[in-house]
């Protein structure tokens, strides 16, 4: 299987005349927005710039690659783009590359331009949060980046009558998609092909779609095997193509590992299966969120990814681990909308199938309300806690272990059910059977493993009081006039963070004195609750 650097190379010196505008063609533009071309712009006095131009700019290490990762090997494809006469003639206009934190922009787009065509090329996301974060809002509303393409589209192919492609790389080709939704029939009628490389579609929530069929003869969805991101919001779009990579997993999204055979692209037969289940798994969360959630969740949990000025990727790798504390003190302190998505991702993927079947969403919403009874959650602390005090010095253990098997069993029926309904193909649930199989050779390996249940047990006590106990803390900012529920939150937290302390540094010896301690804590908690709700009326935080 041949490259694009493959390709790059044996087409050099053949012009667009000679050999006509083709999908690998759209591949290497739209990674070609990814150069950072601002030190070539800054430049006054050219009246035309070239993209060979770039090429000093980029042997002397003053432009970059605005990829999420930049590879030094990428660089040699990139040069011989510069270098070749199809490529290196192209024509640039309208560079523009916006990134501004207040507005959650990240904005990238250039016009490559010969006798032939033109091509306006999106960039995708680039190393910055906010334009992570800007990803993630289009699942809840327009953004920035996306009306600003649209402004960019119209703009320049009103000017003149040639052809117009149109592009980009995972969120550049939703732009692009964006964009031409929202151009005139006059100025669609001068636009040849869409290319979306790996890209999100549009969320019906957030926009209207149904004129999506106009584009259907002129949109070319471009997927590797394993695609996750270019499944998002599928739009069904007829002209769908899947491409060999070679890499592995998520990072088959690089457009730069896939495939070429023959001048044209290297397609498989079949997406992963690997990737359907995820993207599966995905919407099914995403869909579970109101839009006005998801914005909630996304402020949030980026503002606890920049809470200590990271700007970049690369500037939260370089945190370490305090940086990762900071985070989870951040996302600790956040609304519970936000929490609950945070566990409901993991718990969706592995219990959803299985609880859908077992419990009507009539039902659950019945339990959830019941659960959220503040009587009844009293009621439970004090349970536990008597549960706890009259236990052996093996409850925790006994637990853990009823944890992992229940999860264990309910994974493995659903997996069992679902390969019941594919009538046993073993490929289509290869995920579902991996994480069945690690499930029980765990349950096997933590109960064989002398004191395997204890330290596991211990450990998961130890941080869960810890968070509690910082939880607590936090939530005492919010009830500043009211005595009673301070003083609770106080002793809460008091009594979780020494029992999280004790529990991760305790030896087993004295394993069965902190479980009657814990639970005469919770029963005393319990009762105070449920005082506190009796004589102010209110639910105790």
């Amino acid at each position: 299987m041949d490259t694009l650097k493959d390709y790059i190379l044996w087409t050099e010196d053949l012009s667009f005349a000679q050999k006509p505008f083709c999908e690998a063609d759209a591949l290497a533009l739209c990674a070609l927005v990814y150069l950072d071309m601002r030190p070539l712009f800054a430049q006054d006095g050219q009246r035309e710039i070239r993209l060979k131009d770039c090429l000093p700019f980029l042997q002397g290490g003053e432009m970059g690659v605005k990829m999420v990762v930049d590879i030094p090997e990428d660089r040699e494809l990139y040069l011989a783009m510069l270098r070749s006469r199809r490529f290196g003639e192209l024509a640039l206009q309208d560079y523009t590359d916006l990134v501004d934190m207040a507005q959650s922009l990240q904005f990238c787009a250039l016009c490559f331009t010969c006798p032939q065509f033109s091509f306006l090329a999106y960039r995708g996301t680039d190393n910055s949060l906010v334009g992570w974060k800007e990803d993630f809002m289009m699942t809840f509303t327009s953004t920035p980046a996306q009306r600003m393409a649209a402004d960019y589209a119209a703009r320049h192919i009103q000017k003149r009558q040639k052809p117009y492609y149109l592009g980009g790389h995972s969120k550049g080709g939703n732009l692009a998609l964006y964009a031409a939704l929202l151009l005139d029939d006059a100025g669609l009628d001068n636009v040849a092909q869409i290319y979306l490389l790996d890209s999100p579609g549009i969320c019906p929530d957030v926009m209207d779609i149904s004129g999506k069929d106009r584009l259907a003869d002129k949109v070319c969805c471009i997927l590797p095997s394993f695609s996750v991101i270019g499944r998002l919001y599928e739009m069904g779009f007829p002209h769908c193509k899947i491409t060999y990579s070679s890499a592995d997993g998520f990072a088959q999204h690089d457009l730069l590992t896939w495939g070429i055979a023959h001048g044209s692209l290297a397609l498989a037969e079949n997406p992963d299966p690997g990737s359907l289940w995820l993207i599966e798994n995905l919407m099914r969360w995403i869909e579970g969120h109101s839009l006005r959630d998801r914005a909630l969740i996304v402020n949030e949990f980026f503002d606890a990814l920049m809470s200590e000025g990271a700007v970049t990727v690369q500037d939260l790798s370089a945190q370490g681990i305090d940086g990762l504390e900071s985070i989870l003190i951040k996302l600790i302190g956040a609304s519970s909308v936000t929490k609950r998505a945070i566990v409901e991702l993991p718990e969706k993927a592995i219990f959803e199938d299985h609880l859908d079947a077992v419990q009507p969403k009539s039902k659950r919403s019945l339990l959830l309300t019941v659960i959220r009874n503040p009587v009844l959650q009293c009621l439970c602390l004090i349970a536990i806690g008597l549960t706890m005090y009259f236990a052996s010095e093996h409850f925790i253990e006994a637990m853990v272990m009823l944890a992992l098997l229940s999860v264990a069993g309910l994974q493995s029926f659903n997996t069992l059910k679902k390969l019941f309904r594919s009538g046993w193909n073993l490929e289509q649930n290869r995920e579902r059977i991996f994480i069945s199989l690690t499930m029980l050779i765990l349950c096997a390996v933590v109960y064989l493993k002398e004191h395997a249940l204890f330290m596991i047990g211990s450990l998961l006590f130890g941080i869960v009081c810890l968070l509690l106990s910082v939880s607590s803390l936090m939530k005492i900012k919010k009830v500043a006039d009211d005595t009673f529920m301070r003083g609770i939150l106080l002793a809460e937290s008091l009594a979780t963070g020494t029992y999280g302390i004790s529990f991760l540094l305790a030896p087993q010896a004295d394993i069965f004195v902190y479980n009657m301690s814990v639970g005469i804590a919770l029963v005393l908690d319990g009762l105070l609750r449920l005082s506190y709700y009796y004589v102010h009326g209110k639910t105790p935080l």
